[in-house]
C-alpha cells in the first residue's frame, strides 16, 4: 500500500526535475536599440539545468535506498535544496519583472542602467522554471514526509 501512495509525488518530482533539464531553452533577456543588441547571461538557465541533474540523481538514489529511511530522506533533502535553488534564482527574476525591472545576479537593476531608448524583451522561461521548482519541492517534501511516517519494517 505504501508504494501506491508514493507513486504520484514520485512521478511529479521526477517530472519537475526533468522539466528543469530544459533550462537552456528558457530564453534570455534581450535589449534592442537600433542595430545594437544586449543580452543577459541567463544564469537561471544554467541553474535550472544543473538543479535538474542534481534532483534526478538525488531522487534516484533516494528511491533506490528504499525501504530504509535515513538515506532516502537525505536524498530528498538534497533534491529539495536543488529545487529550492532554482525556485530562488528564477523567482528573483520573476519578482523583478513583476516590479517592472530586470535584476542581474539578484541585485543589480539592469533596467535603470539601460535607459528608456532600449526595447526590452524579457526571458520567457523563469516563470515556468519557478513553478516547476516549487511543485518539485512540494512533491519531494510529500515523499519525505510519507517515508518518515511509515511504520518500521514496511
Amino acid at each position: 500500500m505504501a508504494m501506491q501512495t508514493e507513486a504520484v509525488p514520485r512521478r511529479v518530482a521526477f517530472a519537475c526535475a526533468i522539466f528543469l533539464l530544459f533550462g537552456p531553452v528558457g530564453g534570455r533577456t534581450t535589449w534592442v536599440r537600433g542595430h545594437t543588441t544586449a543580452t543577459d547571461a541567463a544564469g537561471f538557465n544554467v541553474v535550472a539545468l544543473l538543479s535538474g541533474v542534481v534532483a534526478i540523481a538525488a531522487l534516484a538514489c533516494a528511491l533506490g535506498a528504499r525501504p530504509r529511511v535515513v538515506l532516502p530522506v537525505l536524498g530528498a533533502v538534497v533534491a529539495i535544496a536543488s529545487f529550492g535553488l532554482t525556485a530562488y534564482v528564477s523567482g528573483v527574476y520573476v519578482w523583478a519583472r513583476m516590479q517592472g525591472q530586470v535584476w542581474s545576479f539578484a541585485g543589480w537593476n539592469m533596467s535603470e542602467g539601460m535607459g528608456r531608448k532600449w526595447t526590452l524583451y524579457p526571458a520567457p522561461g523563469p516563470p515556468f522554471f519557478t513553478l516547476a521548482a516549487l511543485v518539485g519541492v512540494a512533491a519531494t517534501l510529500a515523499l519525505a514526509i510519507g517515508w518518515l511516517r511509515q511504520p518500521r519494517g514496511s
